[in-house]
């Protein structure tokens, strides 16, 4: 039987340095390899008025991939965060609307863990080939 990706739905932003002016954000871990993080309707200290994400008109919201390893983020606070590895996006894609950005989130979360278990599934069939030998 096939061992299943843990997929761990944290409360934080997981990305963005402006993220605590997002008033919107999901984050999710996917196993140990991937951190999914959506975030938007930012509103900068003193505006009335949300800014956008990037460089488009309509860029509110986005999603951003991250390769992460099996150890805690040191900063989480034991909240489910894993130590990021490489801050370069793997995936990254924006949205208008908050429904767009909840079913990107989601599909995205899909495609990495379909992912993250094809490389667990593969580092498995190498280590009971070395083992056979």
């Amino acid at each position: 039987m096939r061992k299943r990706i843990a997929i761990t739905h944290v409360g934080c932003a997981g990305h963005y340095i402006g993220a605590k002016h997002c008033r919107w954000h999901r984050h999710t871990q996917v196993g140990d390899l991937y951190r999914v993080s959506t975030i938007g309707n930012y509103l900068q200290p003193g505006n009335s008025s949300r800014d956008t994400l990037g460089g488009g008109e309509t860029d509110f919201f986005e999603t951003m991939v991250f390769h992460t390893g099996p150890a805690q983020d040191a900063e989480s606070e034991g909240c489910g965060c894993h130590e990021v590895l490489d801050w370069c996006e793997r995936y990254g894609r924006r949205y208008a609307t908050a429904q767009e950005a909840q079913a990107g989130h989601d599909a995205t979360v899909e495609t990495y863990a379909e992912l993250a278990q094809e490389q667990i599934t593969e580092k498995g069939k190498k280590r009971s080939w070395k083992t056979k030998k």
